[in-house]
């Protein structure tokens, strides 16, 4: 299933100039269009406008598709962009998204698209949740005026914000965005500042971006680490070749290549299969057949050089380590019990004492810091798949790509070449040194 994010441009008016305007020394409308860019369950991001000048100004990676300069007039509403983003731009699913809501966040359009993933609802939408007491054209909405009541005790209201909107091409076909059964997803008050004026400007000058990170290459150097968290396959264990036999014995590959499957590695299994397109109901059974497959095989599996000595030594350094992976927890222990890699914590899908939401989300990090009694601040997370990298940032837990991996990282993160660089964490908790 592709799922294409769109964000329409128009220049003209007075309330989308604001969002051309420098903060932290970058234009403001990027960056929505580097938060989508970050999301690993998005095929291609499109800036959507008929304005040329703007293609020199987007990241690499961001496709510009012009549209009719009659759709910047202003009479023109959203169905009338709707049905142009449907002839111009065919994908099977839609995350529309305002550059005038630049901070919404990867975590809050993660919640949209699994929402769909599930099944049980047919589209999402961003909201600004408001607990208090609301009244429109002299009446009031969710309360009784003649009755006292507490802030916490009246019925909350629900205000889009324009953060994104989910949708299928199946309900863009008629004309909507929003199908019959949408999801909610609530964003905090940061994610859904919609700039439109002068006022708002002066606003978001005046917070504190709390997503921004140090962008100094060289943070890391000064960085206290005593707990470290590795991605399984591609980081510590060259699982490919199995993988890909997995996946023929499953009958996956009738399906969807396993060129197609790699991109997606790092992501839960029934996630990869709906991004793949596979029907809901062949996908338990194909799921059965991958793992007890790979599981039969594990002796097949290899560890990449150095692996031992280095976990070794970074015990011997009193630094703590976990290992978050998507491999199913049967699996991921077996392969530690054979390897016989010794870990403080393992949290895998389907584990029995972790109830959570895995990795494109931040909790699997963050409960294993819990579990090994460690703060977020001193840990670092070692992967290879742009679903690691959003993990970890959706965390806020600092990252290292493992070059040497299955993936790609488009962003200027720190790497590494082999496993033994991270050697450079020394006794008592040290510092990463960037190569």
């Amino acid at each position: 299933m592709k799922i294409t994010a769109v964000v329409p441009i128009q220049t003209h008016f007075d309330t989308i100039k604001h969002n051309f305007i420098l903060l932290d020394s970058k234009p403001l409308f990027l960056y929505v269009f580097e938060t989508l860019l970050e999301n690993s369950l998005i095929d291609e991001v499109v800036c959507y406008s008929s304005f040329e000048f703007i293609k020199d100004l987007l990241p690499k990676r961001v496709r510009f598709v012009p549209r009719n300069k009659k759709l910047n007039e202003e009479y023109i509403r959203l169905k009338d962009i709707l049905n142009s983003i449907r002839k111009d731009i065919q994908s099977d699913y839609y995350i529309l998204c305002a550059i005038t809501s630049p901070f919404i966040s990867n975590a809050s359009i993660l919640k949209g698209i699994e929402s769909i993933m599930s099944g049980e609802f047919d589209s999402a939408f961003s909201v600004l949740r408001l607990d208090s007491y609301a009244w429109f054209k002299n009446k009031a909405l969710n309360f009784n005026p003649n009755a006292v009541l507490k802030t916490n005790e009246i019925e909350p209201i629900y205000i889009e914000t324009k953060g994104f909107y989910i949708f299928s091409r199946k309900e863009l076909l008629k004309q909507r965005y929003l199908g019959k059964k949408p999801k909610c997803i609530e964003v905090n008050k940061f994610e859904a500042i919609n700039v439109k004026n002068e006022e708002d400007i002066e606003y978001i000058k005046a917070l504190k971006n709390p997503y921004k990170k140090p962008n100094d290459r060289y943070y890391l150097l000064s960085k206290i680490c005593s707990h470290i968290i590795f991605d399984m396959d591609g980081v510590l264990v060259n699982s490919l070749t199995l993988m890909q036999k997995a996946w023929e014995f499953s009958g996956g590959e009738k399906l969807a290549s396993f060129d197609l499957y790699k991109r997606y590695i790092g992501i839960p299994f029934n996630q990869i299969c709906f991004k793949l397109g596979i029907k809901q109901n062949k996908i338990a059974k194909i799921k059965e057949k991958y793992f007890d497959f790979s599981h039969n095989r594990i002796k097949e599996l290899k560890l990449y050089d150095e692996v031992y000595d280095t976990i070794e030594k970074l015990k011997n350094s009193n630094i703590k380590l976990s290992i978050v992976t998507s491999k199913d927890y049967k699996n991921a222990k077996a392969i530690l019990e054979h390897f016989k890699l010794k870990i403080d914590c393992l949290i895998a899908p389907d584990s029995p004492y972790y109830q959570g939401r895995n990795k494109p989300f931040g909790d699997p990090l963050l409960y294993a810091c819990v579990q090994t009694h460690t703060m977020p601040k001193e840990s670092i997370f070692i992967g290879d798949m742009q679903s690691d990298y959003q993990a970890a940032k959706n965390a806020n837990i600092d990252f290292i790509f493992a070059s040497y991996g299955y993936g790609e990282i488009y962003f200027d993160v720190n790497s590494i070449k082999n496993i033994k660089e991270l050697l450079f964490l020394t006794d008592g908790g040290g510092a990463f040194r960037i190569s």
